[in-house]
């Protein structure tokens, strides 16, 4: 821990004579999730930069920007939407200014310490919980794995992009080790025609089986996540790319969409 001795009579900043002391390049707030427990992983986006971050553990995130030599025109100048997204909630944004590089603060949202005026809040749009038969299986299972995946719309109405098979709208699941130190991803399937349907506020249950191959999984802890897209207007094509993700298309990096979900799980053990 380094301490300043403060003598008295001192009147001059010792680091500055006039100037700012810190420079205008961070911005911090808080995400509240409506309806939800948690306000955790909420990606907070900065289109013009594409620069992201998720929200802690109580809905705050701090974004900093990089040094302005190595942004766009060595010091970006103009206005930038910072977008709020979590896919089954309400997108939501707020538009901020930057001049060679930093902030303005005062301006807009903005308060002097580059802080949000009030926390942003995002409504539900539907809930999505996964049961599975056998939630438990040997690492030599030569059988069916049947998902039971039930989706309940808050909004009036949501449009929904999955893959699908006769009347089945889920039918295309990722599968995703839990608690590994290289990420390890591959998918489930029983078909692969993309549908787009509008959903009205209730409750839609889909069952859908998948036949395993002895020794697809290692033993351990997966996520079955069910391959479903929240359509809204106006979300960026930046920020799903800045994600690794492909827009609105079948890609297992669709993992890493913030996406709150319950259920899902499934342990594979040693025979």
């Amino acid at each position: 821990m380094v301490a300043l001795l403060l003598t008295a009579g001192c009147t001059e900043n010792p680091f500055d004579s006039g100037s700012e002391i810190s420079a205008k390049t961070s911005v911090s707030g808080r995400v509240i999730l409506l309806n939800s427990s948690s306000s955790e992983g909420v990606y907070v986006w900065l289109e013009g930069l594409s620069l992201g971050v998720f929200t802690g553990p109580n809905g705050d995130f701090q974004l900093r920007l990089p040094s302005p030599s190595s942004q766009p025109g060595g010091g970006f100048t103009g206005s930038a939407n910072l977008y709020f997204y979590m896919a089954n909630f309400q997108l939501d944004s707020t538009r901020l200014v930057l001049r060679s590089g930093e902030f303005l603060y005062s301006q807009g949202e903005l308060n002097e310490k580059g802080e949000l005026l009030r926390p942003r809040t995002l409504p539900k749009l539907l809930n999505l919980s996964t049961a599975l038969r056998p939630s438990a299986i040997p690492v030599s299972y030569d059988s069916t794995l049947e998902t039971i995946v039930t989706l309940q719309v808050l909004a009036p109405q949501v449009e929904l992009l999955a893959y699908g098979a006769g009347s089945n709208f889920l039918t295309l699941a990722a599968i995703q080790k839990i608690n590994t130190a290289q990420a390890w991803v591959s998918s489930l399937y029983s078909g692969f025609l993309q549908i787009d349907t509008t959903f009205f506020s209730g409750t839609y249950v889909f069952t859908t089986s998948y036949l395993l191959d002895p020794y697809f999984l290692t033993p351990g802890d997966y996520l079955v996540i069910p391959y479903i897209w929240v359509k809204q207007d106006h979300i960026p094509r930046g920020l799903i790319h800045s994600l690794g993700a492909a827009y609105e298309k079948f890609d297992l990096n669709y993992v890493n969409i913030p996406f709150q979900r319950e259920g899902g799980r499934l342990t594979v053990t040693a025979d």
